[in-house]
């Protein structure tokens, strides 16, 4: 993998990489997600991190570097992210992604303390910006 992104010849666009990330969460993340709580009795940081990145990152903006992150996914998951964020209030937005079961097949704010922890970090990463915010949980 470090192989292919030292390669000069390969273009690595964040817009590509991000493509689908909803169903990617879901199909490759969301099992370990439960599996992990189901056996520790707690959610893995990192992966409900990574969640709230990604939820984040649909919100679009401009990076520290100026940047434009202009998110590209299916119409329906990208018009639920700018409805939610267009509220401004990140409960809203942790309810309403957690809830899409077109997303997730499910209702994820069933899934114990995801709902607190996704806005825990949705908040902290709003406050401190997404470098901060991953040198505090790390």
């Amino acid at each position: 993998m470090l192989e292919r992104f030292d390669n000069p010849f390969v273009d690595h666009q964040v817009t590509s990489i991000m493509l689908n990330s909803f169903p990617k969460f879901q199909a490759r993340d969301l099992p370990g997600l439960k599996t992990y709580l189901e056996r520790k009795g707690e959610l893995p940081k990192g992966l409900v991190f990574g969640l709230a990145a990604i939820i984040t990152y649909y919100k679009g903006g401009k990076r520290a570097d100026g940047v434009e992150i202009i998110p590209n996914d299916d119409q329906k998951i990208m018009d639920l992210l700018k409805e939610l964020w267009a509220t401004g209030d990140t409960q809203k937005v942790t309810d309403g992604v957690l809830g899409a079961e077109f997303i997730w097949q499910e209702d994820l704010n069933k899934v114990q303390g995801l709902n607190a922890l996704v806005k825990q970090y949705l908040d902290l990463i709003q406050s401190k910006g997404m470098l901060e915010a991953v040198k505090t949980i790390l």
